[in-house]
């Protein structure tokens, strides 16, 4: 793991999660970044160690990229692995989809646009990310518009196909053959989006039930099959509501190959 480049100063602690804490600096050029280091608690575990610094190591791979959230530096600070990463003042797409619908939904196209442009380009380099989902979009106002940047890479692995005992990622977006059977592929992130997407567009989860077991045997079960998006809000493209239903083909193998097919046949849309 490289030895930091930049100096730093770390600030206030804005945001904590399970394996790590988010906390504004400002960098020996005078901006600010967010500094992600790793709980001491969490370091400990060999396996959410490795993972962290994968995480690092990818979103420096695929940084520089107006879709992804930048890395600008990663080590060892006080013996605890962390990453110096852009920052990007605004709220995640789940956030803006529980405070602002009507704005998500005004602008639902674009938005989908900007995140397969960001999940194309990790296909495109060889990655699958493994957890698709709004939180992991950071949405920036700019006059009038919706930007998206794509962040948290610690579940980031090669494209390839292997099973997992446990299903990475967030259940909700997990894909039938991820919940079945542990099977992981490219084709995990596609429905994973795909779910987003309904999501995005009609204001409500494809699978959605009064449990969450009821849920769960819907994602899985090729019998149920949600409403196409346009028949949820009728002024949709009938076009861009078949693609979201493809990438939510029970089957991987009816779905999109990769992101970046998906990115060429939303563009045309």
């Amino acid at each position: 793991m490289p030895i930091s480049k930049m100096s730093f100063i770390p600030h206030e602690e804005f945001y904590r999660g399970g394996m790590a804490r988010l906390r504004l600096a400002t960098g020996e050029d005078g901006k600010r970044y967010v500094l992600r280091e790793m709980l001491p608690a969490t370091a400990l575990s060999w396996g959410k160690r490795r993972n962290f610094v994968r995480g690092c190591t990818v979103r420096a791979k695929l940084s520089p990229h107006p879709r992804i959230v930048g890395s600008i530096d990663f080590g060892v600070r006080l013996c605890l692995p962390y990453e110096l990463v852009e920052y990007v003042p605004g709220p995640n797409l789940r956030q803006m989809m529980n405070d602002e619908p009507d704005v998500v939904l005004a602008h639902g196209y674009e938005l989908l646009r900007q995140t397969v442009e960001a999940l194309a380009h990790v296909h495109d380099l060889g990655w699958m990310h493994l957890d698709v989902k709004p939180e992991n979009f950071i949405v920036v106002k700019e006059h009038g518009r919706l930007h998206t940047k794509l962040t948290d890479f610690d579940l980031t692995t090669e494209a390839r196909e292997f099973r997992c005992p446990k299903p990475p990622g967030t259940l909700a977006y997990a894909a039938p053959e991820l919940l079945k059977d542990g099977i992981v592929s490219p084709a995990a992130d596609i429905f994973a989006f795909g779910v987003m997407a309904y999501r995005l567009l009609t204001g409500r989860m494809p699978f959605e039930s009064h449990s969450e077991k009821k849920a769960r045997w819907r994602q899985m079960n090729e019998r149920f099959a949600p409403k196409p998006p346009v028949e949820v809000v009728p002024d949709l493209s009938a076009r861009l509501s078949t693609l979201v239903m493809q990438c939510l083909a029970k089957d991987p193998r009816d779905r999109f190959p990769s992101m970046v097919m998906l990115k060429q046949q939303l563009t045309n849309t």
